[in-house]
């Protein structure tokens, strides 16, 4: 059960199939394994400090959460550590963390590499201004189904026709419009291959923007990603 646990991704464990595997392998562990047969005291140690404790009884089938603990989670490494105590029987536990951030760390397997830049910073409305998107295979192996998510700053439009052409041309296989991002998909890249591409996108609102960061992968991988920074522009009537 570690193994399976240990396994999971945001994405679940794999493939469709692993994933409907693993959920129900821990679904018949969690009905056998929650039954507390026994009274006992549960602790929550973080850096080397008991920052909570709370008692169970036998039969209990309300959860323990121990939640508020946010503001103990500086920047830099933690070790947190969960002990049973007068009880022979640990219960199974799981550490739930939720963040955000601007721009995510790369992962070091990921095969292909991204890169987006903006000609301009600044621009006035109704202006265009280049966004230059730079895809790469770095290995030299062809690599199926990749994916690159482009973040577009929210006063800036694509435009269709050009989206259109670039298709036609085989700049992309093909492409969906979804949530901020342009989503650019490729059948297939060749070894060491490196695909670019240049959008004119239209100034249509004045005010300052930072777009989601751009990230590119493959489909059957994708816990393995390559990110670039997120793109700002200021606009100006």
């Amino acid at each position: 059960m570690k193994f399976i646990a240990q396994s999971k991704t945001e994405y679940g464990f794999g493939s469709t199939q692993s994933t409907v595997l693993g959920m129900k392998a821990l679904i018949e562990h969690a009905k056998f394994s929650t039954q507390i047969k026994t009274d006992g005291v549960v602790s929550l140690m973080i850096d080397g400090k008991k920052v909570a404790e709370q008692a169970f009884t036998k039969g209990q089938k309300n959860a323990i959460v121990f939640d508020k603990i946010s503001p103990l989670f500086t920047e830099g490494k933690h070790e947190v550590k969960v002990l049973f105590e007068k009880t022979k029987t640990a219960l199974p536990y799981d550490l739930s963390v939720k963040y955000s951030t601007a721009l995510p760390k790369n992962d070091a397997d990921c095969k292909v590499a991204l890169t987006t830049k903006l000609q301009n910073k600044t621009g006035k409305t109704g202006e265009n201004i280049r966004l230059t998107i730079l895809l790469q295979n770095k290995t030299n192996e062809t690599l199926p189904n990749t994916i690159a998510k482009i973040g577009i700053p929210s006063g800036l439009t694509l435009q269709p026709w050009q989206l259109k052409e670039l298709q036609e041309k085989s700049a992309f296989d093909y492409y969906e419009i979804m949530d901020g991002y342009l989503v650019l998909h490729y059948r297939g890249m060749a070894a060491t291959a490196t695909r670019t591409v240049h959008l004119d996108l239209k100034a249509d609102l004045p005010g300052t923007f930072e777009a989601p960061a751009s990230v590119a992968y493959l489909y059957y991988t994708n816990e393995f990603k390559n990110w670039s920074k997120p793109e700002k522009v200021r606009i100006v009537e």
